[in-house]
């Protein structure tokens, strides 16, 4: 919508549409249907689907479903399968990223996805709606009280800076936030970007939070520009989405390399651990390996079909699977 507004605006004397949802719902579904562009859109979601048994829940979106269609498979081993090189199961920050990258507002995530910045800086991302909240800043606490520096990337105008003092001060549920590093937008970080006006209805001079929020003069004057009449003040803000997609990962990285963000190398220690599991797994998996190549001598037990559903009649809330693991079990029990 940005990058086409401009445009439209010399295009059509200077008229626009007055909503968004407008552009979204209307002229780019239309533009979608009448020349088929080989574009990522991501929509949305609405809703949720969640499997059975493997704990998945896949975002009713369009990118989403349409990932999860391509997924589908129903073949398998019969060996085990087993990676040597899999990850360590890790939940949280430890020996997993030591960065978090926190935006203001959701729709950045596939973007930064197909950029690889997550993978290629060790970096979880946040991403919030509005103004931010407890749970939000909580999570900033933690994660700072174990090390990871905490980078925001917000909008030019006097709620990105007000999002930025809420995690630094807490809010009115949690006091005390976490000490994190502004990216921006600053005024540096807009030359070329188009701005949108914008009014503040109310009577306090707008300029003081943003003074109190560590904007400078010259950030205030502009986000602040006039008071036209009373309890109405006016200014321009540029958002994160004036950018193209391109230009977003550009000055990401750009920001993220003045800040040195780098990859996570554990202590000598841990990396030692890590070698030795290594090793251990790649010996697991030439056993398997060697298991497997002899697969053809493992004899299969008569009246499988009546003794699965006989099984899942009893046990109803496992799967055909377990079923086979505990008829397995039963005749190598029996045999010894």
């Amino acid at each position: 919508m940005y990058a086409a507004r401009p445009l439209v605006l010399e295009l059509t004397g200077g008229e626009i549409w007055s909503k968004s949802d407008y552009f979204t719902q209307t002229i780019l579904k239309d533009y979608l249907a009448l020349y088929n562009p080989d574009f990522k859109i991501v929509w949305d979601a609405r809703g949720s689907l969640n499997e059975p048994h493997t704990g998945k829940s896949i975002p009713l979106g369009g990118r989403a479903v349409m990932n999860y269609i391509d997924s589908w498979c129903s073949d398998f081993d019969v060996a085990p399968t087993f990676d040597p090189q899999a990850l360590i199961a890790t939940k949280g920050p430890g020996l997993r990223y030591n960065t978090a990258l926190w935006i203001e507002k959701e729709g950045f995530a596939p973007i930064l996805e197909d950029a690889g910045i997550d993978k290629r800086y060790d970096m979880t991302i946040m991403s919030t709606k509005g103004m931010t909240v407890k749970a939000a800043v909580e999570v900033a606490q933690h994660l700072e009280n174990e090390g990871v520096r905490i980078l925001v990337a917000h909008d030019f105008d006097k709620s990105g800076f007000e999002i930025v003092n809420t995690i630094r001060r807490g809010t009115r549920l949690l006091h005390g936030g976490a000490d994190v590093v502004d990216l921006g937008l600053r005024l540096e970080d807009i030359e070329g970007l188009e701005s949108e006006p914008v009014s503040y209805k109310q009577k306090k001079d707008p300029q003081k939070s943003l003074y109190d929020c560590g904007a400078t003069q010259e950030e205030a004057d502009f986000l602040v520009s006039g008071n036209p009449w009373y309890g109405h003040w006016t200014g321009q803000r540029v958002e994160l989405n004036a950018m193209t997609s391109d230009q977003l990962i550009d000055w990401l990285e750009k920001k993220l390399t003045e800040h040195e963000v780098e990859k996570v190398v554990p202590s000598e220690n841990v990396l030692a651990l890590g070698y030795q599991r290594a090793v251990v797994r790649l010996s697991v998996a030439d056993l398997i390996e060697e298991f497997t190549d002899n697969m053809d001598d493992v004899a299969v037990v008569d009246g499988l079909d009546k003794r699965v559903r006989e099984h899942l009649e009893e046990h109803r809330e496992q799967t055909w699977e377990r079923a086979l693991a505990a008829i397995a079990e039963s005749e190598r029990t029996d045999a010894a």
